[in-house]
């Protein structure tokens, strides 16, 4: 016969183990990997036209552009510019009214080789020393589909500014914790340019450079 100590030991050992977990989960962080599911403060929408109208800033860790270029002819060779500031007017009752400036740190560029950062810094090529930044200010926007956009604007690069399109899709917005506080609008997109275009001379290295830009935003002031 089982003896109610024994009782006792498994209810205490439970009560024990059950408030352990609790623990853990309540102090786990909130970011990638915690173990909690996300809590949604505002419907996630997937079509453009649900997304609110308001002025956006870019989050810094989630802003980026990937460019790729044609190496000599053998392959591609991609490298990032990491720290992108950006602001987004979204008009929500017609999103082609909607305004966006974007400013890149060119001296920012990483390919991961730390003499190739070097030789892109240098003047033969991004000629960061003269020329810190390029801008983007959009001049055109037009709706290319449901939740697409082909967005015409000034780029300004080497100090030469002639127009350039970026074919935007949006994604999703809401506001979703993890990853953080506050309404975020989720958009991929794409440009290719011709670097002779803007006065860099021609090599063996692609003219053509094509460019992946990813962009989170969110109402000022919002958690990142």
């Amino acid at each position: 016969m089982t003896s109610p100590f024994t009782f006792i030991k498994v209810f205490v050992l439970s009560v024990a183990f059950a408030t352990c977990s609790s623990l853990v989960h309540a102090q786990a962080p909130a970011g990638m990997g915690a173990p909690r599911g996300p809590q949604i403060l505002d419907p996630l929408v997937h079509n453009l036209s649900e997304v609110k109208s308001g002025t956006y800033e870019l989050e810094h860790d989630h802003g980026r552009i990937i460019w790729t270029a044609n190496h000599h002819g053998f392959s591609m060779f991609s490298a990032v510019f990491p720290t992108v500031y950006a602001t987004l007017e979204f008009d929500a009752k017609n999103p082609t009214n909607s305004k966006l400036s974007a400013t890149v740190d060119m001296t920012k560029v990483a390919t991961q080789i730390p003499v190739f950062d070097e030789r892109a810094n240098s003047e033969r090529w991004l000629n960061t020393g003269k020329y810190p930044t390029s801008t983007f200010t959009s001049t055109k926007m037009v709706m290319a589909g449901k939740n697409s956009m082909a967005v015409t604007g000034d780029l300004t690069f080497l100090g030469v500014t002639k127009p350039a399109v970026m074919n935007v899709k949006f994604i999703q917005a809401g506001n979703m914790q993890p990853p953080g506080g506050g309404y975020r609008i989720g958009f991929n997109g794409t440009m290719a340019i011709n670097r002779s275009d803007w006065g860099m001379p021609l090599s063996t290295v692609g003219d053509e450079i094509t460019m992946l830009l990813e962009a989170e935003f969110l109402e000022p002031g919002a958690e990142h």
